[in-house]
């Protein structure tokens, strides 16, 4: 690339890196002295100096809130795909239902590996998606549920809904 594009580029690349909290010229996370607090059985550093105050339903470390979404987020992605796959077994519902649904999964996909990238390495970069990650889980779920509805109450014609495959 030619100077003139690295120095419009230059800014937009100092804006990702002011993420949340103090980050180093690489873009990862400043090290923060975790808290150690007294738990069931152990010693916990579920909390820094940042996010002491945080909580998730008001007695949970921050940390903890955020892990527990972010593996029912994968978790039930994993299920709603495998369950439409077995969808397309089903004989009396039209082929084109678990095929839009899943289509209409994609933007859950892509925040679950969100949560993936989270979990593997805990950065600014990875940390200022989990927003996004959580929205994409939530448009994907709305709008699958709107398919639904829309399907079974104007184009599905059988008096009875069979879910699942096999025989009823």
């Amino acid at each position: 690339m030619d100077d003139e594009k690295m120095d419009d580029m230059q800014p937009m690349m100092a804006a990702e890196d002011k993420a949340e909290g103090p980050v180093d010229e690489d873009g990862l996370s400043i090290a923060r002295e975790h808290e150690l607090t007294p738990c069931c059985c152990c010693l916990c550093a579920c909390s820094n100096e940042y996010t002491r105050d945080s909580s998730c339903c008001g007695c949970f470390p921050i940390k903890c809130g955020v892990v527990s979404i972010g593996a029912f987020t994968v978790l039930l992605t994993i299920y709603m795909v495998t369950m439409n796959f077995f969808l397309i077994l089903n004989e009396y519902i039209h082929w084109y239902f678990p095929v839009v649904i899943i289509v209409l999964l994609a933007p859950m996909c892509i925040g679950s590996s969100f949560f993936v990238v989270f979990f593997t390495k805990d950065t600014a970069a990875s940390r200022g998606k989990l927003f996004t990650a959580c929205m994409f889980g939530i448009i994907s779920t709305a709008l699958i549920a709107v398919w639904i509805v829309c399907y079974y109450v104007f184009i599905y014609k059988n008096d009875t809904v069979f879910t699942g495959q096999g025989d009823p």
